[in-house]
């Protein structure tokens, strides 16, 4: 009897084997896997990934931001183009644009701060962003957001925020 069954009695050893490696070989590695990834995930949550931000530029990146600022340029100049880009392509601006200087220590160099709000056609809103990063000098969008204007399907809503470099003596 044992006979008739020895096929059988061997195709489930090797069954119970090839689970045994399955599981050893496969399942504790990603085992192993999700272990190492939510240890990542709760770093991200705690923050201590992160490095501080202890808010100095290296001399390096000034001399490259100030190489590219123009000598002649102002900052008036800037904000007076700022505002006819803003008017050739027809958008509306939703608040007034006020500019926030900020001084970069040990450098010649002033940021301007500025939060811009402007709604119109998709088209044109890409079309200003277009033109300020073609204007001279060095523009940072900090940041940016598209919305959708309620009940429309043509309008957007543009809302970024953008920081200005100018050289000391020509702001």
């Amino acid at each position: 009897m044992i006979k008739q069954y020895k096929i059988i009695i061997i195709a489930c050893a090797v069954a119970i084997l090839c689970n045994i490696a399955v599981k050893y070989y496969l399942i504790s590695e990603q085992n192993k896997n999700i272990i190492a990834l939510q240890k990542i995930i709760a770093a991200a949550r705690s923050g201590s990934h992160l490095k501080a931000d202890t808010g100095s530029t290296s001399r390096e990146d000034i001399s490259r931001i100030m190489h590219k600022i123009p000598r002649e340029f102002s900052f008036t100049q800037y904000a007076a183009e700022l505002r006819d880009l803003i008017d050739i392509n027809d958008l509306h601006v939703e608040k007034t644009m006020v500019f926030k200087p900020e001084k970069i220590k040990k450098s010649d160099l002033l940021k301007y701060n500025t939060n811009i709000v402007v709604t119109g056609d998709y088209r044109k809103i890409k079309k200003l962003i277009a033109d300020i990063l073609n204007l001279p000098g060095v523009v940072y969008f900090n940041s940016i957001n598209f919305t959708r204007v309620k009940d429309s399907q043509d309008k957007v809503e543009l809302k970024f925020e953008l920081s200005l470099f100018f050289k000391r003596g020509t702001a």
